[in-house]
């Protein structure tokens, strides 16, 4: 039905309305949607949109809209992003839809093993780690259909120093949900999948030594896995010449993984290594970060802190509450003064780490006027400027780190 030229035309024109073009078809459409490639004109970015095939029903449009809520509040690194949710109405019936981040890669049906058996056991371990992570977060954040299987899980080509990134492609749907006393087909089936697609047989049969595979939930075997590989690791370290540091960085490769470290405390340490092998240039940043003097380095050399770039709203009214409504509400009434600017914060990685902590809705700086004149912004009357930002903007700069610094030290193991 979605083929029909004028169901097409009813789609183009929906999509118009948020301002997308329709572009094609995909030609990967599961039984319960039809995926579409489109065109943002704001972002000028490639999305795809996923109608389901389903008309709706007064029940399954207040779930759906509900699961869609939920889902555009998701901003992890291995979960496919949500932008937006709607609803076409077509030949008297309503069908929902989808907007979400295109992401280019094969899901795991797709791909060999082998390709994977072929890289160093850390390797391996991150790609684990990170297909882990991404189970735990989406099933934190709303409950599953009974479909997560290797073909919603995606290895993407986006590349940072030759580690790919794991996304989990299908948002699912909480129609279909668990019940405390039925079985959990996505923990037993996807975690048999990912073991036999990462690890070899007696890295497993290993593991089974020590606890049964079969009891643990997700976050349990990722605890595990870190564990393991840890205690692994430091037997190797033993059989090292101390003057190879190749032990060193594998240590802080496994901790980067470990979320439960923050950055703050990894840094020092990151930082130490850095300069017992004379890595001039790397260590520059990671200086600046522990003394939050970002600007100084950033006006010589801004190339080095793109990743701490936070997307945001400087407005010259200053905000003491957002009250029940989001930034991007406030954003839209022109009485706010508000406009989209993405901004470096200069303050050390503890202090926005302390942010995180005692975040209650948004975060806000004060722009300098110097910093407005950079941006050659200038009403007149008004001296002072604000930054508005979401607390998303620095959970991604935490993450941005984490990258950083586990490709440096991938690329130095490979040495």
């Amino acid at each position: 039905m979605f083929s029909e030229e004028e169901f097409l035309d009813t789609f183009k024109s929906a999509l118009e309305d948020k301002d997308y073009i329709y572009l094609e078809p995909m030609n990967k459409s599961g039984g319960w949607a039809e995926i579409f490639y489109i065109y943002s004109r704001e972002d000028k970015e490639v999305r795809v949109a996923k109608v389901y095939n389903e008309a709706l029903g007064r029940i399954t449009e207040e779930i759906y809209k509900s699961d869609a809520k939920k889902l555009m509040k998701i901003d992890h690194e291995n979960v496919v992003k949500i932008f937006d949710k709607s609803i076409i109405e077509y030949d008297e019936k309503k069908y929902f839809f989808l907007i979400l981040e295109h992401i280019k890669g094969k899901n795991f049906e797709e791909i060999d093993s082998r390709i994977f058996f072929e890289k160093p056991y850390y390797e391996r371990l991150n790609y684990l780690n990170q297909a882990l992570d991404g189970i735990n977060e989406f099933r934190v954040n709303l409950d599953l259909h009974r479909d997560l299987h290797p073909g919603n899980i995606m290895l993407s080509d986006e590349n940072k120093s030759n580690v790919k990134k794991i996304k989990i492609i299908d948002p699912g749907s909480s129609r279909y949900y668990y019940e405390p006393i039925d079985e959990d087909i996505d923990l037993y089936s996807i975690k048999e999948s990912l073991l036999n697609l990462f690890l070899q047989p007696n890295e497993i049969n290993k593991i089974n030594e020590s606890v049964e595979l079969k009891n643990l939930d997700f976050p349990e075997l990722r605890k595990l896995i870190i564990k393991l590989s840890i205690e692994k690791e430091k037997k190797t370290f033993l059989n090292q010449n101390n003057k190879n540091y190749q032990a060193k960085a594998q240590e802080l490769l496994l901790k980067v993984h470990n979320k439960e470290i923050s950055i703050s405390v990894i840094l020092p340490e990151y930082y130490d290594f850095l300069r017992k092998i004379n890595e001039k240039k790397e260590e520059q940043w990671v200086e600046a970060e522990l003394s939050g003097n970002i600007s100084e380095l950033g006006k010589d050399h801004p190339e080095y802190f793109e990743y701490r770039k936070i997307k945001g709203y400087i407005s010259p009214n200053e905000l003491v509450s957002a009250g029940m409504y989001s930034l991007d509400i406030i954003a839209a009434n022109e009485k706010s003064l508000m406009f989209k600017h993405e901004y470096i914060p200069s303050i050390s990685i503890h202090e926005l780490e302390k942010f995180l902590e005692t975040s209650t809705g948004f975060g806000q700086f004060t722009l300098s006027k110097k910093y407005m004149d950079s941006i050659e912004v200038d009403i007149p009357g008004i001296s002072e400027f604000y930054f508005y930002f979401k607390p998303s903007g620095v959970i991604r700069i935490v993450a941005n780190i984490r990258s950083k610094i586990g490709a440096f030290l991938v690329q130095y193991i490979r040495k």
